[in-house]
């Protein structure tokens, strides 16, 4: 089902956007949504910081300029900020507009990609069967 927008994602949505930009190699990002926390509001405007669960070649973690504002509520992408070491699957936060029109890597001051962003939360049509019992 599809989601109106990134301010209303919640946990285990998919967030999807297609890589339209030729400087940037890649087809696209594929994320899921790792919490319902959403960071929104002053001084970040028009962007919405969502905790995501993706495989990426660069981490997200926010960036000392978000850090220093958000205070406890930062996190460090769980991927190692070692070159060479920080590929692959983990947790950061990355910045969406409002509009659904943006993302920004891991600072909403950052450099603003505009790409159409797609929200979707699955739906089960029956309930899983259980696995253990």
């Amino acid at each position: 089902m599809r989601v109106d927008g990134v301010a209303q994602a919640t946990l285990g949505d998919l967030v999807v956007y297609e890589n339209t930009h030729s400087e940037i190699p890649g087809t696209g990002h594929v994320m899921f949504v790792y919490s319902d926390l959403l960071v929104t509001g002053e001084p970040f405007n028009d962007s919405v910081g969502i905790t995501v669960f993706d495989s990426a070649v660069k981490p997200h973690g926010d960036r000392q300029d978000v850090a220093q504002i958000l205070g406890k509520h930062k996190i460090r992408d769980s991927r190692s900020n070692t070159p060479g070491q920080n590929q692959g699957v983990g947790v950061g936060r990355m910045w969406f507009g409002n509009n659904n029109d943006y993302y920004c890597w891991s600072s909403p001051f950052g450099r603003r990609h505009h790409q159409k962003i797609i929200v979707a939360r699955p739906l089960f049509t029956q309930q899983p069967e259980s696995c253990c019992s």
